[in-house]
Order: C-alpha cells, then structure tokens, then sequence
C-alpha cells in the first residue's frame, strides 16, 4: 500500500508562449548582450569594441548604447580601448555555481538519509509569501507499505513537521505575524488549532532542533524534520522523513537522530558553522552517539 499525499493548494496554469512565433526570437539588444558575454567568457584579454562588433555583426554605435551602462554598473570594465568582464559579471557566475553545488549537496545528503532509513526523504523549502513550505525534491521508500509524494505539493506551516520546524526557526517578528494573519484550521482530528499550544510546540522544536509530527497533517502519516542553516545562520530549509504513522511512532528517537545528523552535515557542506551553544535535545544526543559507530561502518 501506497501513502499518497496531494498538494492542498490551487494550481497555477503556465504561460504557454512557444506557438506564438514572434516570441521565439529574443529582442535584438538581448541577443547581442547574450552574444557578448558568451564571447567575452572566452576571452581572458577582454576585447576591442572593434573585435566585438566584429564578432556580433553589430554597429558600433549601437553597441555603445549597451555596454556603456554595463561598464558604469560594474558588469564590465573598460582599460586602454578594451572591454572586460567586471566584478559583478563573476559575482553572478559565482551565484550559479553555489546554487548548482547547493541542489547537489542537498541531493546527496537526502540519499544517505534515505540509505539510513529507508522512509521517503523529503527537501522542503518555506514559500514566505503565500505562508506555505514546498516540497522540492524527494526521494521515495523502497518499501510496500510507504509515504508517497510528489515534487511541488505545499503545505501549512502550523500543522506539518517540517513547517512547523520551519516556523519555529524565523524570527520572532515575522512567527508573530504570521500566526497572526493565520486561521488555524482542523485538517485532522490531531492537528493542533489553538495558538497557545502551538507556541508552546514551537518553542520545544526550536529547543530540540527537531519536529515530530503524527496525523496532524495527513492522517495515518508522520514526519520528522530538521533545520538546514544558511552560511548567514538563518534558517529556509529542512530535511524531512514522511513515513506511515505506525513507523513514526515506533523509530520516532532513531529517526529523529538520524534526521538530525543529516540536517547537521548538510548545513556544515553548505558552510554554516555550528556555534557551541548549539545542541539537539538529550535523546537525539544520546541516540546519535550510539549510531555513529554502526553508520560510520555502513557508510564508510
């Protein structure tokens, strides 16, 4: 049996352009600043603007008009007749790439959570605008009887494990507001409604450095979430077990180190340094050094 969960919100249609031909073809001035850069990349001894209209079968003039504002914004540089990629062109290639080692670190980390636990491992994301955490890559069980979900589902904040921990780890300001402007619906008969019990709920998960929730959510389902820190130490990220209730209930300490440990990695790979204060609760502490051992050995 299969544990299907389906996204609670409202479907966005796509803004399906490719049969309109006069959009195929980007503007002119947006084809030539592509152009440049694409060639100005290859060329460590920058170019002449001669070379690049030379290059874009472009006039002068005309490219005048583009690079001048990209040179006063620090996109390029211009030295002694040439043109060079500038600082804020690098800080942007050096954005890329942190994004792309970011998505492979985050997936690498969910497969060996997954190897630890064979649950469906799930990246979570908070969405601050519509008040909602998102799904964004998942790795499902192995095993017949498992929580199954899709890329994309969202959820409330207040009432899965893994927005719930998402909520406890903002600042104060904006949990306040939030809880404010929210109606704190019944999706279960277990998830929590009164705004009292939930501060209290989310001052123990900001203590433990872990969120367990049973049916609050989806009935017969639990989760188990853990924070991924930021380089800055701020907090938009989790890593989340979903797995059926009697599971949760029966490795909730075992998943809760396990979750922990992954999350802890994950954050120190993506450059946040734990301070000394920092600490998960007694439990997830005791349980993590009896495991270390025998994870250490199957994942050597």
């Amino acid at each position: 049996m299969v544990m299907k969960a389906t996204n609670d919100t409202t479907g966005v249609e796509a803004d399906d352009t490719s049969a309109d031909p006069r959009r195929v073809m980007p503007p002119r001035s947006i084809s030539r600043l592509l152009g440049l850069v694409e060639q100005m990349a290859q060329r460590a001894d920058g170019m002449s603007l001669t070379e690049i209209s030379s290059e874009l079968e472009a006039p002068k003039s005309s490219l005048l008009n583009l690079l001048r504002p990209l040179v006063d914004q620090d996109f390029l540089t211009h030295k002694i007749s040439r043109y060079y990629l500038g600082p804020r062109m690098f800080q942007m290639a050096s954005a890329i790439i942190a994004r792309s080692r970011h998505a492979e670190m985050v997936r690498h980390h969910m497969m060996l959570l997954h190897e630890w636990t064979n649950e469906t491992i799930i990246y979570v994301t908070l969405d601050r605008q519509r008040d909602r955490i998102v799904f964004g890559n998942v790795v499902e069980s192995d095993r017949t009887i498992r929580y199954s979900v899709s890329a994309g589902v969202a959820r409330a904040l207040y009432s899965s494990a893994a927005g719930r921990l998402l909520l406890a780890f903002q600042t104060e300001d904006w949990r306040e507001a939030y809880l404010a402007r929210t109606r704190l619906e019944p999706l279960t008969p277990q998830t929590i409604t009164d705004v009292g019990e939930l501060r209290r709920e989310l001052q123990k998960v900001k203590t433990s450095g872990v969120c367990f929730t049973l049916g609050e959510a989806v009935e017969d389902a639990a989760g188990v979430a853990a924070p991924i820190f930021d380089p800055n130490g701020s907090v938009s990220g989790a890593l989340l077990i979903g797995l059926p209730a009697n599971r949760g209930q029966e490795r909730r300490l075992e998943l809760e180190a396990m979750v922990s440990r992954a999350a802890r990695r994950l954050s120190r790979a993506l450059g946040y340094q734990y301070p000394p204060s920092y600490t998960a609760s007694a439990a997830v502490r005791d349980l993590t050094s009896e495991m270390s051992a025998a994870v250490s050995e199957r994942n050597p």
